[in-house]
């Protein structure tokens, strides 16, 4: 599906993982480009803010490279975003991660230390089945099963936008809708057919 008017553009900020998203969406014929310069995030007409790593360091990047607050810009006018993984935590307002920092204030909610409540593994990482908890635009009718990996968890004040939980020493949040913000704790990108599914149906909103 090739469409140059329904561009889609991937934000790099200095995080990882953006090869594996980009690559997702060339697998299903789906425009898009990794973006490194703020000052052309008007040109797309989607925005996908991908991210591996710390959330204080991925927040200082995305400040000091002028992506931070043109992206609050962009979404509060309209334009859909999806979170990946860490992109998703730098959506809320904090994290406690080496401290306190603050996220772009999104999605209302905290992102909290697995570590600090005594979950052991620190780190979430596998497969597993995710329980959808309300309707959703971008996932499948029933349970699926995607790929995690991931220190600190997501604390969602707004339960009736939460789309979707999974269990990990307790059940915490990872996917959530509303309007045009889009957010997933897991790795769509290497999730497979479900994945590929879940990228497929943002692009087409």
């Amino acid at each position: 599906m090739k469409d140059d008017k329904n561009l889609i553009g991937i934000i790099d900020y200095g995080g990882s993982n953006l090869k594996s998203v980009f690559n997702a969406f060339n697998k299903l014929n789906i425009v898009c480009e990794i973006c490194d310069d703020y000052s052309k995030l008007d040109k797309y007409d989607k925005l996908i803010l991908p991210g591996v790593g710390a959330f204080e360091l991925a927040s200082k990047q995305l400040k000091a490279n002028g992506f931070f607050n043109k992206i609050i810009d962009k979404v509060n006018s309209g334009t859909p975003i999806l979170g990946i993984c860490l992109g998703m935590q730098l959506l809320l307002n904090s994290s406690e991660e080496y401290g306190y920092s603050k996220g772009m204030g999104l999605i209302d909610g905290e992102v909290k230390s697995f570590k600090n409540i005594g979950v052991n593994p620190h780190i979430h990482m596998g497969w597993n089945d995710i329980k959808i908890t309300n309707n959703s635009n971008i996932l499948g009718e029933g349970n699926e099963t995607y790929y995690f990996v991931h220190g600190y968890y997501c604390d969602i004040k707004e339960q009736e936008f939460v789309a979707a939980k999974v269990h990990h020493g307790l059940s915490f949040d990872v996917a959530y809708e509303r309007n045009n913000i889009f957010a997933v704790q897991f790795h769509p990108e290497k999730s497979q057919k479900n994945g590929l599914s879940l990228l497929k149906k943002f692009a087409n909103l």
